[in-house]
């Protein structure tokens, strides 16, 4: 066997080395464009959709990345998120090949990049230490028009690339988009009661710019590329009109119709009005038109959907579900609709129920929608100071799906098929010539409207906590409304574009436990607040009676025992209320229990399963050799 020469193996170092070298630098000039996803959500990938917008721009844009090192650097989530936000952003500046130039700052306190941070409207977010961190993004286009994303929350990491392509989009666009607000709600707030405006005026404004005004014959020349309407109880048939007739135009909307506004009752309520329903007699026609139905006086209720609230008296308050206020999970949101994609999860509080008519033209898409055990109720069993515990005890599974909010599309037809009501040729900003030749019968576009069948998810009660002065969302009510906004006035391409999911994983065996108890226990309390009330009631009609004289003996006797019945009823009661607690702490603690022993049990198990084997093993080598 012949060995290799001493030159050969001295050279045979540095010659690979050389070769590596070479073959890095000819891979990297070669090669540069070819790239692999290997992630299961493909989550470094840019969609078909995004791919066209950048590949379509006609003008340069700057994007600046703002990220604070200190922060992402000892937090690692926001670290793991920053390191996704900067791949998608160099992912998008070599496939818009020259069009978007990236920067990326680290702003420092009191440093170049954070002044320059500040000049692009990013505040930061104050940290534990006392410093203000950024991480955000600011854009620009050719004409200086800016767009800023003020902070990438991990929260929306399945919508990052939508947020991303949404920025680039209305930068490209030649002018902003023009929205108007109809709402006969007081989003805006009242400053003689000392009500500020709702959070979600401001989310919307810092996304796409918003104007206030009406249904009247002026909005059909205004120019909004879509309008939001907010509860239109009382239209008269010229609003109805002008609404009808500016989406058959090719406006689109987004509408909030809720058969049951507690905002509405509560303004009604320091008034001194009873509440009263809704008047949606003159929209009715258009619903029908646009192929959908909303039952009225009639809301959903959803035990598994449902919100926990605290009821009780002071000292003795406990956490129940509400049945009526419902927070929707990312598993009952559309999968192929961006406007609810990454919410995590939104809020309802006294929704209404939407479906389809059999002979619609429109095509019915839920974007939300209730568990199969929910239970559509009339607005009576809790529109005058509702007992959360005794709409538990009552509620009744209906079986079905509850759609509470829907995307219309398609052709649809006037719901004024005679013409323009009489009102309208004499309200100001009419030309009665041209309304006699321009009144639309079918529309000119397919009719594109998000119907939403409840305007309190709108306020900051519904989706924003207030704990310690610190106003954060706990649900995504303001992602879903600047979404729904977006997308009808966006790019078409931005429409069809998707997010990777984020699914929330509950503990839904504990939740199904816990639910069940709580139901058994609300019902039997239920009986016996009932019978409770009857007592009550025989015994101050014994007492009226008597209220002019001595009782009689029977009817001391039947008082005595009365109130012997009441007082073990009121115990029985309390008796309930505390076994209960006592018991679904029992049950959860032996399923957490059972949780946390299983995988050492089992482990256990095949050890000594194990050991067992090995030792009949050796015995059995023992019994050989004596043999």
């Amino acid at each position: 066997m012949r060995r290799a020469s001493p030159l050969l193996a001295r050279l045979a170092f540095p010659l690979v080395a050389v070769f590596f070298v070479a073959a890095t630098g000819l891979a990297d000039r070669g090669l540069r464009q070819l790239r692999v996803d290997l992630t299961e959500d493909r989550r470094f990938t840019l969609s078909a959709e995004t791919g066209a917008l950048l590949r379509g721009l006609d003008q340069p844009l700057d994007l600046r990345l703002f990220v604070s090192s200190r922060f992402t650097g000892s937090n690692p989530v926001y670290a793991s998120h920053a390191k996704r936000v900067r791949a998608l952003l160099r992912e998008m500046e070599r496939v818009a090949d020259g069009r978007i130039r990236l920067q990326i700052h680290d702003p420092l306190p009191y440093s170049a990049a954070e002044d320059l941070a500040l000049a692009e409207g990013l505040e930061g977010l104050l940290a534990g230490s006392g410093e203000r961190v950024y991480f955000g993004l600011a854009g620009r286009n050719a004409v200086d028009r800016s767009r800023i994303l003020p902070f990438f929350d991990p929260e929306r990491a399945a919508a990052l690339e939508y947020d991303l392509a949404s920025l680039v989009a209305s930068l490209a666009r030649p002018s902003e988009p023009k929205i108007g607000l109809i709402s006969s709600l007081p989003l805006n707030g009242n400053p003689l009661l000392r009500q500020p405006p709702q959070a979600i005026l401001q989310a919307i404004r810092q996304s796409v710019p918003l104007e206030e005004t009406a249904l009247t014959p002026d909005l059909l020349q205004a120019g909004f590329d879509a309008v939001m309407v907010v509860q239109p109880s009382g239209l008269k048939a010229l609003e109805a009109y002008v609404l009808d007739q500016y989406l058959l135009a090719g406006g689109r909307a987004l509408l909030f119709i809720d058969p049951y506004s507690e905002q509405q009752a509560l303004t009604d309520a320091r008034q001194g009005l009873p509440p009263l329903p809704p008047d949606f007699a003159a929209l009715d026609p258009l619903l029908a038109a646009w192929g959908v139905t909303l039952p009225a006086g009639r809301v959903v209720a959803d035990r598994l959907s449902a919100r926990r609230v605290a009821v009780g008296s002071a000292g003795r308050r406990s956490l129940l579900d509400y049945v009526v206020w419902l927070s929707i999970p990312q598993t009952q949101l559309s999968a192929t609709d961006p406007s609810v994609e990454g919410l995590g999860r939104v809020h309802f509080n006294t929704a209404g129920a939407l479906a389809a008519r059999a002979e619609a033209a429109t095509a019915f898409e839920p974007l939300a929608w209730s568990s199969a055990e929910a239970e559509v109720m009339a607005v009576e069993r809790m529109a005058i100071n509702p007992d959360p515990s005794a709409l538990l005890a009552d509620y009744r599974p209906g079986g079905l799906e509850e759609v509470l909010a829907a995307r219309l599309t398609g052709p649809a037809a006037t719901a004024f098929p005679g013409g323009p009501p009489p009102a309208f040729f004499q309200a100001p900003g009419a030309d009665p010539a041209r309304t006699r030749t321009g009144h639309l019968t079918q529309s000119r576009a397919p009719l594109d409207l998000i119907l939403i069948a409840d305007s309190d998810l709108l306020f900051n009660s519904t989706w924003i906590s207030a704990a310690q002065g610190a106003a954060a969302p706990l649900a995504g009510n303001g992602a879903l409304v600047v979404k729904a906004l977006e997308i009808l006035t966006g790019d078409p391409a931005l429409v069809s574009l998707r997010g990777g999911g984020i699914v929330d994983r509950p503990f839904t065996v504990i939740e199904d436990l816990r639910r069940e108890a709580e139901l058994a226990s609300a019902r039997q309390a239920q009986g016996l607040i009932r019978r409770i009330a009857e007592v009550q009631s025989q015994i101050e009609g014994i007492e009226e009676t008597g209220a002019g004289g001595s009782l009689g003996t029977q009817q001391k006797r039947t008082l005595r025992d009365l109130r012997g019945i009441l007082q073990q009823a009121e115990q029985d009661l309390r008796s309930v209320q505390r076994h209960f607690r006592s018991d679904l702490d029992r049950l959860l603690w032996g399923v957490q229990l059972v949780n946390i022993a299983a995988v050492p049990l089992v482990l256990a198990l095949i050890g000594a399963c194990v050991l067992l084997l090995r030792r009949r093993r050796a015995l059995a080598g023992a019994a050989r050799l004596r043999g």
